[in-house]
Protein backbone atom coordinates (compact mmCIF):
# COMPACT_ATOMS: atom_id res chain seq x y z
CA UNK A 1 0.00 0.00 0.00
CA UNK A 2 1.39 3.40 -0.96
CA UNK A 3 1.56 6.35 1.40
CA UNK A 4 0.51 8.84 -1.28
CA UNK A 5 -2.45 7.98 -3.52
CA UNK A 6 -4.26 9.55 -6.44
CA UNK A 7 -6.71 12.14 -5.12
CA UNK A 8 -4.70 13.10 -2.00
CA UNK A 9 -4.18 16.77 -1.24
CA UNK A 10 -0.45 17.37 -0.78
CA UNK A 11 2.02 20.16 -0.03
CA UNK A 12 5.44 20.51 -1.67
CA UNK A 13 8.21 20.56 0.97
CA UNK A 14 11.29 21.30 -1.18
CA UNK A 15 12.33 22.73 -4.52
CA UNK A 16 11.13 25.72 -6.56
CA UNK A 17 7.47 24.98 -5.82
CA UNK A 18 7.96 24.76 -2.03
CA UNK A 19 4.80 25.58 -0.05
CA UNK A 20 2.34 25.02 -2.92
CA UNK A 21 -0.67 22.77 -2.37
CA UNK A 22 -2.48 20.63 -4.89
CA UNK A 23 -4.33 17.41 -5.67
CA UNK A 24 -2.42 14.33 -6.87
CA UNK A 25 -3.43 13.39 -10.41
CA UNK A 26 -1.21 10.36 -10.86
CA UNK A 27 1.37 8.30 -8.96
CA UNK A 28 3.95 6.41 -11.04
CA UNK A 29 6.71 4.61 -9.16
CA UNK A 30 8.49 7.16 -6.98
CA UNK A 31 7.05 10.19 -8.80
CA UNK A 32 3.76 12.10 -8.48
CA UNK A 33 1.97 14.46 -10.86
CA UNK A 34 0.17 17.26 -9.00
CA UNK A 35 -2.59 19.43 -10.44
CA UNK A 36 -1.44 22.98 -11.20
CA UNK A 37 2.12 22.58 -9.83
CA UNK A 38 5.45 22.18 -11.68
CA UNK A 39 4.02 23.22 -15.05
CA UNK A 40 6.03 23.25 -18.24
CA UNK A 41 5.22 24.80 -21.60
CA UNK A 42 5.18 22.33 -24.48
CA UNK A 43 5.23 23.41 -28.10
CA UNK A 44 3.14 21.31 -30.50
CA UNK A 45 4.15 21.44 -34.16
CA UNK A 46 1.84 22.03 -37.08
CA UNK A 47 0.36 18.68 -38.11
CA UNK A 48 0.68 17.37 -41.66
CA UNK A 49 -2.71 15.64 -41.38
CA UNK A 50 -4.50 18.94 -40.80
CA UNK A 51 -5.98 18.06 -37.40
CA UNK A 52 -3.90 20.73 -35.67
CA UNK A 53 -3.51 23.32 -38.39
CA UNK A 54 -1.60 25.87 -36.32
CA UNK A 55 1.25 25.16 -33.98
CA UNK A 56 0.15 25.62 -30.36
CA UNK A 57 1.71 26.03 -26.95
CA UNK A 58 0.23 24.00 -24.07
CA UNK A 59 1.08 23.73 -20.38
CA UNK A 60 1.52 20.30 -18.85
CA UNK A 61 2.24 19.19 -15.28
CA UNK A 62 5.65 17.55 -14.79
CA UNK A 63 6.26 14.83 -12.17
CA UNK A 64 7.83 15.39 -8.74
CA UNK A 65 9.91 13.05 -6.64
CA UNK A 66 7.58 11.52 -4.08
CA UNK A 67 10.05 12.47 -1.32
CA UNK A 68 9.49 16.19 -2.05
CA UNK A 69 5.80 16.14 -1.07
CA UNK A 70 3.79 15.44 2.09
CA UNK A 71 0.14 14.60 2.58
CA UNK A 72 -1.89 17.40 4.20
CA UNK A 73 -3.21 16.51 7.66
CA UNK A 74 -7.05 16.60 7.57
CA UNK A 75 -7.22 18.13 11.07
CA UNK A 76 -4.43 20.75 11.06
CA UNK A 77 -4.10 21.50 7.34
CA UNK A 78 -0.30 21.16 7.46
CA UNK A 79 2.03 18.56 5.98
CA UNK A 80 2.40 15.30 7.87
CA UNK A 81 3.97 11.87 7.63
CA UNK A 82 1.73 8.87 7.01
CA UNK A 83 1.48 5.68 9.08
CA UNK A 84 -0.56 2.52 8.63
CA UNK A 85 -2.92 1.05 11.24
CA UNK A 86 -5.34 -1.88 11.15
CA UNK A 87 -8.93 -0.85 11.93
CA UNK A 88 -11.72 -3.42 11.79
CA UNK A 89 -9.47 -5.80 9.84
CA UNK A 90 -8.60 -3.20 7.18
CA UNK A 91 -5.29 -1.42 6.69
CA UNK A 92 -5.88 2.37 6.76
CA UNK A 93 -3.62 5.40 6.51
CA UNK A 94 -3.42 7.85 9.41
CA UNK A 95 -1.68 11.20 9.86
CA UNK A 96 1.15 10.90 12.41
CA UNK A 97 0.61 14.41 13.84
CA UNK A 98 -3.12 14.25 14.59
CA UNK A 99 -3.81 10.48 14.39
CA UNK A 100 -6.73 11.24 12.01
CA UNK A 101 -7.57 8.82 9.21
CA UNK A 102 -6.58 9.99 5.71
CA UNK A 103 -9.23 9.33 3.07
CA UNK A 104 -8.26 9.85 -0.57
CA UNK A 105 -10.93 11.33 -2.83
CA UNK A 106 -10.99 9.16 -5.93
CA UNK A 107 -10.78 11.21 -9.13
CA UNK A 108 -12.65 8.53 -11.06
CA UNK A 109 -15.53 8.66 -8.55
CA UNK A 110 -16.01 12.37 -9.31
CA UNK A 111 -16.29 11.65 -13.03
CA UNK A 112 -18.48 8.54 -12.65
CA UNK A 113 -21.91 10.30 -12.48
CA UNK A 114 -21.21 12.15 -15.74
CA UNK A 115 -20.16 8.94 -17.51
CA UNK A 116 -23.20 7.13 -16.15
CA UNK A 117 -25.52 9.83 -17.53
CA UNK A 118 -23.84 9.61 -20.94
CA UNK A 119 -24.26 5.83 -20.99
CA UNK A 120 -27.95 6.16 -20.13
CA UNK A 121 -28.47 8.64 -22.98
CA UNK A 122 -26.81 6.27 -25.43
CA UNK A 123 -29.05 3.41 -24.23
CA UNK A 124 -32.20 5.46 -24.92
CA UNK A 125 -31.35 6.06 -28.58
CA UNK A 126 -31.57 2.74 -30.45
CA UNK A 127 -28.96 2.07 -33.07
CA UNK A 128 -30.08 1.76 -36.68
CA UNK A 129 -29.26 -1.54 -38.32
CA UNK A 130 -28.55 -1.31 -42.01
CA UNK A 131 -28.85 -4.51 -44.04
CA UNK A 132 -26.56 -4.79 -47.00
CA UNK A 133 -27.78 -6.37 -50.20
CA UNK A 134 -25.61 -9.08 -51.66
CA UNK A 135 -25.28 -8.73 -55.41
CA UNK A 136 -24.12 -11.78 -57.33
CA UNK A 137 -22.08 -11.03 -60.39
CA UNK A 138 -22.46 -12.97 -63.61
CA UNK A 139 -19.32 -14.37 -65.22
CA UNK A 140 -17.98 -12.50 -68.23
CA UNK A 141 -16.83 -14.09 -71.49
CA UNK A 142 -13.15 -13.94 -70.45
CA UNK A 143 -13.82 -15.77 -67.18
CA UNK A 144 -15.70 -18.70 -68.80
CA UNK A 145 -13.13 -19.40 -71.50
Amino acid sequence: MKKIKTGDTIIVISGDEKGNKGKVLNVVGNRVIVEGINKMKKYVKKNATGKNQDGTMTEIERPFQISNVQVIDPKTGKGTKVAFVFKDGKKVRIAKKSKEEIVAVSLTAEKAPKEKALKQESIKAPKKVVKKKVVKSTPTKNETA
